[in-house]
């Protein structure tokens, strides 16, 4: 007897798209035999739903658990914030896999809840469509490359809303100068941005996300100003998994007067910096 999970989606992941578990039983040729999955949302105990699936004809299922988590997530508004924080619609959920069934036909059946959780960090988004990813390719990357060539592993990842230019957004600078402007975002001084940063736990206490910080020049390469953004101290934390919303539009930045008073004089470009604090180089947002 039990329940064998064979298959599950990785995490962190998003509700759009397909959450599939794929489950067998030894016994599930039995009379009136169904999975069962309970869904809670981890660390409150608070209790989801329950599943109930019909095995096929080799004793297995596919259960997917999108739509039920989808159910319970909200949308993001945190689009005017003005420090670095943690994204409140990243959500943790534990699944149970038991198996209910009967002696024959007519007789009652008999549940068994599973004892084994499955945990599944998601968070509302959808799946790259040209790849069928979770994430866009270009900036979910595994690695970090300095200009020697030494490979980072890299624990954090950038996601945007602007998935086909993602590429051009998060790259390593040997120098920290103006060049990359050509490839800059387009942005007007009212306007209000964020950026996601995917932070996943780390194994050593050394590699935790850096303070933010912005870079503002106007059209010759000159400094007008810079700043630290303040993220919250338990975000840098090594055992934090999660997505970390930035700040990155003009108008976040307007009730601080060194930034606010340089994006109303004749600016021209600006740069969002990130890194975790054993990156040599920051990775790096810029806009013009």
């Amino acid at each position: 007897m039990g329940v064998f999970v064979t298959q599950q989606p990785t995490s962190i992941n998003v509700t759009g798209t397909d959450l599939i578990y794929t489950v067998s039983s030894s016994i599930a040729n039995s009379a009136q035999f169904r999975f069962v999955t309970d869904i809670y949302q981890s660390g409150s105990n608070n209790f989801i739903t329950r599943l109930k699936t019909y095995p096929n004809l080799y004793g297995a299922a596919n259960i997917n658990i999108s739509r039920e988590l989808g159910d319970q997530e909200g949308y993001d508004n945190t689009w005017t914030i003005t420090q670095a924080e943690a994204c409140p619609e990243v959500k943790d959920y534990i699944m149970y896999f038991g198996e209910e069934y009967a002696s024959s036909l007519s007789s009652s059946r008999e549940v068994v809840t599973g004892s084994i959780g499955y945990d599944l960090q998601v968070f509302p988004g959808g799946v790259e469509v040209n790849e069928g990813r979770n994430f866009p390719s270009a900036s979910f990357n595994g690695v970090s490359i300095d200009p020697v060539g030494f490979v980072w592993p890299r624990l954090g990842a950038l996601l945007s809303n602007n998935p086909m230019q993602q590429a051009n957004y998060s790259s390593s600078f040997s120098t920290l100068d103006f060049e990359p402007k050509s490839i800059a975002l387009p942005i007007g001084e009212q306007d209000y941005s964020t950026l996601s940063v995917l932070v996943n736990p780390r194994t050593t206490t050394n590699t935790v996300m850096a303070q933010p910080e912005i870079f503002i020049w106007d059209s010759t390469g000159a400094v007008l100003a810079s700043d630290s953004i303040y993220i919250d101290p338990a975000l840098q934390a090594s055992t934090y998994s999660g997505i970390v919303d930035i700040p990155s539009g003009p108008f976040n930045f307007v009730n601080n007067p060194t930034i606010n008073a340089a994006f109303q004089g004749d600016w021209s470009a600006y740069q969002i910096r990130w890194r975790e604090s054993a990156f040599p180089f920051p990775k790096s947002l810029l806009q013009q």
